[in-house]
């Protein structure tokens, strides 16, 4: 078992309960940090009826710039997975800025986001807080707060799943990195099985998202794998991709879709990627990577579970993102 599954495993037996729900201590000052680069840093604090949690937020310049929210893996800071992604200079390059919303000690001692409590799966909990941060901080900062894109490795990919499925006006655009589908788990006994077995029958899962939007959303997706993950069972990653097929389906957006296959070379590695269409409009693309274990394709190694080689999850996400506002 691989570090973060230990992760997971000492949070829930360290835990048994969600913590951080109720009020909380005010916020303190955000502090601005000097950049490396030609955006700005600000570190700060935000609290929330659920909640306190911390962030970071990268800014490439002034401006009513679009938002997008990063959410990062057990045991990873807000720091280690900006860097690890590198999704601060894909920011750069494209013109949009970067919320790495940061869990507490206090709320899951592995900083894992719960997103296999119930409580969280709807709007309310760690949903409601993050959600709401993405908003606030939007409007505190003049950012764009209309159609945010939303992405998260492994817990915080389920996470991200929850966020769009509960949130689908606020958030326009998925990315699923070694994550699981909406509602895979519902106790963290459940959550062990899925990420070793995989989830429920995703055309079930599609019609509790659809059901949770509560009406017609186009909401594109991309989702990566590695194919040789021992911590999240990449059966997983199809399970993220056609679940949201089906809730597109069940929710009269589409009547169906249209999907190629094909094999690619990407960063070094072969990728089995599978594509969906309705007519022109891609609606979900799923890269399974060969021989990737639990990892951020196309990342820096200085951040924690990443691995260089591979397809630049970062840049697809955002890329994919920015075209479908």
């Amino acid at each position: 078992m691989g570090r973060m599954s230990w992760a997971w495993v000492a949070a829930v037996l360290a835990l048994g309960v969600l913590a951080g729900c109720g009020q909380s201590p005010a916020p303190s000052a955000p502090a601005e940090v000097r950049p490396a680069g030609s955006g700005q840093v600000t570190v700060g604090t935000y609290t929330h009826p659920w909640g306190t949690r911390g962030y970071r937020l990268y800014r490439p310049a002034a401006g009513q710039l679009p938002l997008l929210v990063m959410l990062h893996g057990c045991t990873q800071t807000a720091a280690d997975f900006a860097l690890g992604t590198r999704m601060d200079r894909v920011a750069d390059a494209l013109g949009f800025a970067v919320l790495y919303p940061e869990q507490s000690f206090l709320a899951n001692a592995s900083r894992c986001w719960n997103w296999f409590y119930s409580l969280n799966q709807g709007r309310s909990g760690e949903a409601a807080l993050l959600a709401d941060m993405a908003r606030d901080l939007a409007r505190s900062f003049g950012l764009d707060g209309s159609r945010i894109g939303v992405a998260g490795l492994s817990a915080g990919g389920a996470m991200a799943v929850i966020l769009a499925a509960a949130y689908p006006e606020r958030f326009a655009f998925l990315g699923v990195v070694a994550g699981l589908e909406y509602k895979a788990a519902e106790t963290p006994y459940g959550a062990f099985l899925a990420m070793q077995q995989g989830g429920p029958d995703p055309q079930a899962q599609g019609a509790k998202v659809c059901q949770a939007w509560g009406r017609a959303y186009r909401i594109p997706l991309a989702v990566f794998h590695g194919d040789a993950d021992t911590t999240v069972n990449p059966v997983n990653g199809q399970q993220v991709y056609l679940h949201w097929l089906y809730a597109h389906r069940y929710c009269g957006i589409i009547s169906g879709w249209t999907e190629s296959r094909s094999t690619v070379s990407m960063g070094g590695r072969n990728v089995s990627l599978r594509t969906a269409r309705d007519g022109q409009w891609t609606l979900a693309e799923f890269y399974l990577i060969q021989g990737m274990n639990h990892r951020w394709p196309g990342g820096d190694p200085s951040g924690s579970y990443t691995d260089p080689s591979g397809p630049d999850a970062s840049g697809i996400i955002a890329s994919r993102w920015l075209a479908s506002r």
